[in-house]
């Protein structure tokens, strides 16, 4: 049986004790004690089924959890932005020396003491700037002190020429 007739046949049974009880108790003071036992049998077998809902379904985060994954979302988004606000510097520089991106890839990583540095930056060129690619890098590093691996993506292929 399922749960929901395990609690009707006991809501049944329930029923017909209580009316049992009822014709063999004599009248007086104790018929109303009886009543009021009676009474919470009803009670107890309209909320018994309660006992049976599954509290693992229900999952509960200690505070530690709940901080660390703040923590982790915190780290990605401030990561994130740093990362955008670095490609955001680098255009800038690119636009000075009049040299437009295809591409710029800026690795993070974050350190044990949850500083950001950064790891690695790439910056892809259109083959129209094949000669800049050293004056490209050398601005970068001057301007923003980032060793940067400036690529040509030729046309049509993956293969790349850089320094």
């Amino acid at each position: 049986m399922n749960g929901l007739n395990l609690w009707i046949v006991e809501l049944c049974v329930c029923a017909v004790a209580i009316a049992v009880a009822e014709n063999l108790l004599p009248e007086g003071n104790v018929k109303k004690s009886v009543y009021f036992v009676l009474g919470l049998v009803v009670v107890t077998c309209f909320i018994s089924p309660i006992e049976n809902i599954e509290l693992a379904a229900i999952e509960i985060k200690s505070e530690t959890d709940l901080l660390n994954e703040n923590t982790d979302w915190l780290n990605r988004t401030t990561d994130e932005m740093f990362k955008s606000n670095v490609k955001i510097l680098i255009e800038k520089c690119l636009d000075d020396i009049d040299v437009k991106a295809k591409n710029i890839y800026v690795h993070t990583d974050i350190n044990e003491d949850n500083c950001i540095f950064i790891d690695k930056v790439r910056i892809t060129l259109s083959p129209e700037y094949t000669d800049r690619i050293d004056e490209t890098a050398d601005e970068i590093y001057r301007t923003l002190g980032l060793d940067a691996d400036v690529i040509i993506r030729q046309k049509g292929t993956k293969n790349e020429i850089g320094y």
